[in-house]
């Protein structure tokens, strides 16, 4: 610990070097409601700079006048769909073009597909691996340069409880890219906390006045027990002490500690027994038991031809 501290320390003292020039200056992607937005106004109160992305981009120029009408920094709005896979080169390259250098990352920008696996197009996974897992990773790789330059960064991975339990049926990619944050988080960490850039995953459970809870099926049904859910600006603040501290993994919530607890207590077959039961209790959808309850027509000898065109 006293090692780790040594560094936090080292990072901030680069850290006030750039506020002798500057204002530290973040970058909150999914920034036009929910997380990203409390993110962003929050960021704000502390003195940096933000630039704002996300799609909706009148939503985007309304929190950016919230924003400097509140406080005196700049508030820099970038409209941009992160599931495009041309978003991260776009997107620093204008970064570039407005001479901003970026000290914080705040990958944000996600959300969830309801249903089965084979419920949606392979295209609509493949963008929504990219937003989720691509996006992310390929921001922070073309950032983390300029931050080691400088000797500070910050980069808050907004992962998610199903990033630390075995299975998220129902929503079959969501808790995979939420892990893919969590060990991204943990290995960059390992390779490049010591020269003044520290990476940390923030792991909620379902969280209040979200889109996500607000607007999807799962949601819906974890909105009925309000106690479970975090408060967006308490989980914010967690979120950010956490990457100020140097925590790696940081959960937040009732449900979070509890599969913090869950994890250390149960085997993994346990473990995930538990977790899948839990949301299968929670969800409309139910397991598949046949072809029939996929969706598909029986397996005849023209499905056996296709099937073996398609391996």
């Amino acid at each position: 610990m006293p090692r780790l501290t040594s560094k936090v320390a080292r990072s901030r003292v680069a850290r006030d070097r750039i506020k002798t020039e500057r204002p530290v200056r973040a970058v909150v992607t999914g920034a036009s409601s929910g997380i990203g937005r409390e993110f962003a106004m929050f960021l704000a109160e502390r003195g940096q700079d933000v630039v704002l992305v996300a799609r909706r981009e009148a939503m985007l120029h309304e929190l950016a006048s919230h924003i400097m009408a509140s406080h005196p920094i700049k508030a820099t709005v970038i409209a941009q769909d992160l599931s495009d896979p041309d978003a991260s080169a776009t997107l620093v390259a204008e970064l570039e073009r407005q001479g901003l250098e970026i000290d914080v990352l705040i990958n944000n920008a996600g959300a969830t597909m309801d249903g089965h696996y084979l419920l949606h197009p392979w295209e609509q996974h493949r963008a929504y691996q990219q937003l989720m897992c691509l996006t992310p990773a390929e921001l922070t790789y073309r950032l983390l340069p300029g931050m080691l330059r400088r000797g500070f960064g910050q980069v808050v991975n907004v992962a998610s409880i199903a990033g630390l339990i075995p299975s998220s049926p129902f929503n079959s990619l969501y808790g995979p890219c939420k892990t893919h944050l969590v060990v991204l988080t943990r290995t960059l960490q390992l390779e490049y906390g010591g020269a003044g850039v520290t990476f940390s995953a923030c792991c909620p459970g379902p969280v209040a006045d979200t889109p996500i809870l607000n607007e999807s099926a799962h949601g819906q049904s974890w909105a009925r027990f309000p106690f479970l859910l975090s408060n967006p600006r308490k989980l914010v603040e967690k979120a950010y002490a956490a990457v100020e501290k140097g925590r790696t993994v940081q959960p937040v919530g009732p449900l979070a500690r509890a599969v913090t607890v869950q994890n250390r207590l149960l085997s993994a077959r346990t473990s995930n027994w538990v977790s899948g039961a839990t949301v299968m209790f929670m969800s409309d959808e139910k397991r598949i038991t046949s072809a029939a309850e996929a969706g598909l027509e029986p397996h005849t000898q023209e499905s056996r031809r296709m099937d073996v065109n398609h391996s």
